[in-house]
């Protein structure tokens, strides 16, 4: 869940699961700046149109928990969210390209950190006949850094991605040969499976 601001229109979203939400009310927008990731949005850049799903309402429900109430736009409650206020809250994970629902990421894929300090994945690949594993490449753009981690098959792989950073915001581009697939069942270029990521903030 994080607060859209799209850079075409003075208006402000609650995003949450690939909808946007409008929040109508300014003193809610204030609520809504200090407990969710900020991300500015230029709508003639999108690849895909958002989803205008209807209106939000944030609230605080005490000094350390905020509410998000998100609804449909006749009014009816989709669904009601807390956001506890901690050194966690307004850090940001986002898949700009390449992850799939199914856990795999591609081969070649991108996404952006923000307010993290130590980030790290873990990564599987399934055992292939021939071959023991291979070598995934990161690139910090900001950072302007490349370094090389050694996947190894059936088992679970560190990818340390940040350590000790003092740059707010990051954009990785992760990189490794495609899987060995068959193109007629699964056209996708399969890079590893994502596992989990445990994450540090700032």
């Amino acid at each position: 869940m994080k607060l859209i601001y799209p850079l075409q229109r003075n208006a402000w979203f609650v995003e949450a699961d690939n909808a946007w939400y409008r929040i109508t009310d300014d003193a809610q927008v204030n609520i809504a700046l200090t407990a969710l990731p900020l991300h500015a949005v230029d709508e003639f850049q999108q690849a895909e149109q958002a989803h205008h799903a209807g209106t939000a309402t944030v609230n605080m429900t005490n000094e350390n928990t905020v509410t998000v109430s998100l609804f449909e736009p006749d009014g009816q409650p989709v669904d009601t969210l807390s956001v506890l206020l901690d050194e966690h809250s307004l850090t940001r994970v986002d898949w700009l390209t390449g992850k799939y629902r199914d856990g795999w990421v591609n081969a070649s894929c991108r996404l952006q950190l923000d307010g993290l300090q130590q980030f790290e994945l873990h990564g599987y690949l399934p055992p292939a006949t021939g071959s023991d594993g291979k070598i995934l490449t990161i690139c910090n753009e900001a950072e302007g850094t490349t370094t090389e981690v050694f996947l190894k098959r059936n088992q679970c792989n560190v990818i340390p991605l940040l350590r000790d950073s003092s740059i707010d915001s990051q954009t990785l581009i992760l990189e490794c040969e495609p899987e060995a697939t068959d193109s007629n069942a699964d056209a996708r270029l399969l890079g590893f499976v994502l596992i989990d990521k445990p994450a540090e903030a700032a």
